[in-house]
Order: C-alpha cells, then structure tokens, then sequence
C-alpha cells in the first residue's frame, strides 16, 4: 500500500506534464461553427465540440501494443483524451482542435513554434495535410493536420530504458495508425 500513493501521484503527474505539453503545440482559435463529429461523420454541435467521445479515437489495445506499456485509463475531455498506464507509469494524451479559418499549413507552422530548439522533424502522414514531431517543454509530441483539424499526441513514461526518440517514434506510429484506421 505505501507503493500506491507514489504511483497515483506519479500517473497523475504523467498526466499533467503531457496535457500542458500538448496544451502549448495546441494554441489555436476554434472559430467554425461548422465542425463534423468524425465518430459519426454528423455536423457536430457550435459548442466546441470536434467528437462525441475523444477516448474513442485511439484504443488502449493499440497504444499496449505499440509502446509493450499496458495502457487501461482513459481520462475524457472536450475534444481530448489522456490515456494512461498504472503498470507502466505512462501517459498519452490526445488534443483535437479545430483549425478554422486558418490553412493546414499556417496551423503546422504556428505549433511548430513551439517545439525546443533542434527537435523538430517534419513526418508525413497517409491522408494528412502535414506533420510533425520533436518535443515541447521536453515532452515529446507529435501533430498532423487533416479535414480542418489539428490533432497531437504528446507522451512520458517513468518506464527505465525509454528515450524520448522511442517515445516520438511511438506517438508517430500511433497516429498514422489512428489516420488510417479513421
């Protein structure tokens, strides 16, 4: 039991370094009010929301396999979802945003700014406008931009042996697999 607390403290700090993380490559104005749910594929409502349910988009399944960290918590936002691992000590969280009337290319260029000095590296995905990968507050993040939204990934683990190289590799491998599979 004396284990315990330090691990949930530990999850939750996970939690929070990857959702400021994605919060600073995700500064953007949401200013359509014509939003598709791609859950659905149905006009979604003008409160904000991009999907009915964001933990939906990646599976816990599919995040175990790619990272061998067994991921079984999802934590629910609007328009974002942190998954996270007790066994593991590992967070991934999902940030969805609307790019409105900006291009794809002016939404990469913008988050790009954010990346540390030397980290960006720009990555293509199948059916994406663009991307990108490198690591923000040294946290490591990947994004792509697609169908007038900005989607990023961020990750950490206190897991030993994994460097924030495997992480991106991870978080890339994952989104293109989310893209594809969407």
């Amino acid at each position: 039991m004396t284990d315990a607390l330090p691990r949930a403290v530990s999850r939750g700090a996970l939690a929070l370094v990857a959702v400021v993380a994605l919060l600073g490559a995700c500064g953007g104005d949401d200013t359509s009010d014509d939003k598709v749910d791609r859950t659905s594929g149905e006009e979604a409502g003008n409160d904000g929301t991009l999907v009915d349910d964001p933990c939906e988009i990646l599976s816990l399944e599919d995040l175990s396999t790619v990272t061998g960290i067994e991921f079984d918590g999802t934590e629910p936002s609007e328009n974002a979802c942190t998954y996270t691992s007790s066994e593991g000590l590992a967070a991934i969280a999902l940030n969805l945003t609307d790019i409105g009337d900006h291009s794809a290319e002016d939404a990469l260029r913008s988050a790009e700014r954010s990346c540390d000095e030397g980290t960006l590296v720009e990555l293509e995905f199948t059916d994406a406008d663009g991307g990108f990968g490198g690591t923000v507050s040294g946290v490591a993040t990947v994004a792509a931009t697609g169908d007038g939204i900005f989607a990023v990934l961020t990750g950490a683990t206190l897991a030993e042996g994994v460097d924030t190289e495997q992480i991106l590799q991870d978080l890339a491998t994952i989104l293109e697999h989310a893209i594809t599979s969407g």
